[in-house]
């Protein structure tokens, strides 16, 4: 796969593979969770705040008496399920431990969002586009102009619609999509592609247009 040396490339992945067999500069790449084979810590985890999983505290209903007070909290008691909430409660230490926070992350890269104001064509490659990394692709496209061509791989020919869906959802359209299989990523692929996103772009400006 050929891959520009030029390019800014937003890396997902602990290991070194881009520097290894692409000769990629590590200055043009951002580990965002961290590099294998350093002195940093890899990130692992989730995006899913703990804070979530929090339970409010149950309140009374406003106006009751005494009596029916007592009789609310005794309700209360024998509702209570300590199995249930001791559950709960490991759950949330475990998510706790295992958090990653994103949005510090994205603070900390700043500049590297705020470098692809030009960008025109972003390549997502072996990314499965899951929920745990959303607000970093959020912050691309918040980033990034609005009339990018996404390239987006998928591996499964019945991945093909689910990626094109996830895309819409984020809020790409359709008309700024390419999806290619990972079997596909060939020298003759990047050929075609060249031409595909000439057609893009011409729908693009066709539709700027209008």
């Amino acid at each position: 796969m050929n891959i520009d040396k030029k390019c800014n490339l937003f890396n997902f992945s602990y290991s070194k593979s881009l520097e290894h067999y692409y000769k990629i500069a590590q200055s043009k790449i951002v580990y965002i969770h961290n590099r294998a084979e350093s002195k940093d810590k890899l990130i692992l985890g989730h995006g899913m705040d703990p804070k979530s999983f929090e339970k409010e505290d149950v309140k009374p209903p406003a106006g009751l008496n005494e009596e029916e007070l007592d009789q609310w909290r005794e309700a209360q008691s024998d509702a209570f399920d300590f199995s249930l909430e001791r559950g709960r409660d490991e759950l949330i230490q475990y998510f706790s431990k295992s958090f990653k926070a994103t949005a510090q992350l994205i603070l900390k890269n700043q500049a590297f969002f705020n470098s692809l104001k030009s960008i025109t064509k972003v390549y997502c490659l072996g990314h499965s586009l899951a929920d745990v990394d959303r607000e970093y692709f959020d912050e691309i496209l918040k980033t990034s102009s609005n009339k990018a061509v996404w390239v987006v791989s998928y591996h499964n020919p019945n991945e093909k619609e689910s990626r094109r869906n996830r895309l819409n959802e984020l809020g790409i359209k359709n008309r700024q999509i390419i999806l290619v299989q990972m079997n596909e990523l060939v020298p003759e692929f990047w050929d075609k592609l060249k031409l595909n996103l000439r057609i893009a772009f011409a729908k693009l400006r066709s539709t700027i247009r209008i």
